[in-house]
């Protein structure tokens, strides 16, 4: 799995020494969510940890509340993730392995097929992956909210939610085509994707079935591939799987974004930029 946030980003708050929040008045009909609040533990130089207590009237259940001061110059914030953009391991696992001090789920998955993450991610300042069709989301829509959004700690060290959405587009021999895709578990119809070493090794075909609208759509009947190094295609066919080596970019297409792929042969110049723009 993708998850979220290095060095125990889980809750941010303005606050860190201010107590919890006080009980609602008597009779008002307002139901306190929060019911107990734990002492606070130093895990780190900026970073508090205290357990939480909800109220058994919204479901009786223990949480954890990491406190971060992001003005601290030794509190790092980052992207926790596996190897690749199409794999998965568990949050705790990647927190040891890069020590980091809390970490949390931060994404929905396509579980069971590419276990790749729906929204964006940016890693040290690399954009990784960009957002899925809306459609194609799994997990329950959230009102008011796009796939697109983002928690994210800027340059500026401050905390925001924000929106991230890929401009992108390959340039021909003779033409210039839009892109709608960055290492995600599903191209839009009539899309091409790029993928690069961080995607993985899982068939980027797969990444060109269901439909903006729905997932469980067969595949694409017409799709195509070509592999792009130092500038120049090196390989033509079809989606394949296998890591992409450093330097290089995989553009797959389908429907309207076939022909655009199929004009391209081996030795054709391209032109590949793509950018998260918050």
């Amino acid at each position: 799995m993708l998850a979220a946030v290095l060095a125990a980003v889980l809750t941010l708050t303005t606050g860190v020494g201010e107590p919890p929040p006080p009980s609602p008045p008597p009779g008002n009909g307002a139901e306190r969510v929060l019911a107990e609040l734990g002492p606070r533990t130093q895990l780190d130089p900026g970073v508090t940890h205290r357990g939480l207590k909800t109220t058994a009237a919204a479901g009786q259940m223990l949480g954890d509340l990491v406190e971060v001061d992001l003005t601290d110059p030794t509190v790092h914030p980052g992207l926790l993730m596996p190897d690749a953009v199409a794999a998965r391991s568990p949050v705790a696992e990647m927190a040891n392995r890069t020590g980091a001090t809390a970490g949390i789920n931060g994404d929905f998955f396509d579980i069971g097929r590419t276990n790749a993450p729906a929204g964006p991610a940016v890693a040290h300042g690399r954009p990784v992956k960009a957002a899925v069709p809306p459609g194609r989301r799994m997990g329950p829509a959230v009102p008011g909210a796009e796939i697109d959004y983002v928690f994210t700690v800027g340059t500026d060290r401050v905390a925001r939610i924000d929106r991230l959405r890929l401009e992108a587009q390959v340039t021909g021999p003779s033409w210039t085509h839009q892109v709608a895709a960055l290492n995600q578990y599903a191209v839009p119809v009539d899309g091409i994707g790029i993928f690069n070493r961080d995607w993985g090794a899982v068939d980027r075909a797969s990444t060109l079935c269901g439909t903006d609208v729905d997932r469980a759509a067969p595949c694409a009947a017409d799709q195509a591939e070509v592999l792009v190094r130092d500038g120049a295609v090196v390989r033509a066919g079809r989606p394949a799987d296998g890591r992409i080596s450093d330097g290089e970019v995989a553009l797959t297409g389908r429907e309207k974004g076939v022909a655009a792929v199929r004009s391209l042969q081996v030795g054709d110049r391209v032109d590949v930029e793509y950018a998260l723009v918050p």
